[in-house]
């Protein structure tokens, strides 16, 4: 599934603005709409972390009318999207229910950081916020397409 971002291109440095040593907000991502899609999700995740794989961003029950998140989201459920107010965010792996930005410790090399967009033939009403782990096992089986934008951060 083709997908990009207004904020970054795939492969490149995240600019700072998205990181701890900026705004901390969320950047730009947009896909193309895939037929028979019920929902889209999304997942931000830096598996170089020396603790293991961190969790920055999880979000889901994404409208399949909806093609892009635009960057600052505050409260996802205030996206403008008529068809779907109910967008959910999971938790992340600091146990809040938002973007975390990229924030590898001073000193090492880049981190990677993998934003995937999933199309789903479900639609995930789960309405408690998920861990990855649960989400992961609700999606298994169900992924139609996927894209992803990597991008990478030092400090």
């Amino acid at each position: 599934m083709h997908t990009y971002s207004k904020s970054f291109k795939h492969g490149n440095m995240i600019p700072q603005k998205y990181t701890c040593d900026g705004d901390d907000t969320n950047p730009h991502l947009a896909w193309e709409a895939i037929p028979n899609a019920k929902s889209y999700a999304i997942t931000c995740v830096d598996p170089d972390a020396s603790i293991g794989t961190v969790v920055h961003w999880l979000v889901y029950y994404i409208s399949p009318t909806m093609t892009e998140i635009n960057e600052n989201i505050k409260n996802i459920n205030n996206i403008n999207n008529k068809q779907n107010k109910n967008i959910l965010q999971g938790i992340n792996s600091h146990d809040e229910k938002k973007y975390l930005g990229s924030c590898p410790p001073k000193g090492e090399k880049a981190h990677r950081y993998f934003f995937n967009i999933y199309a789903l033939d479900i639609s995930l009403k789960e309405k408690k916020p998920m861990r990855l782990q649960e989400f992961c096992s609700l999606i298994y089986g169900h992924i139609i397409a996927t894209g992803e934008i990597t991008g990478l951060y030092k400090r």
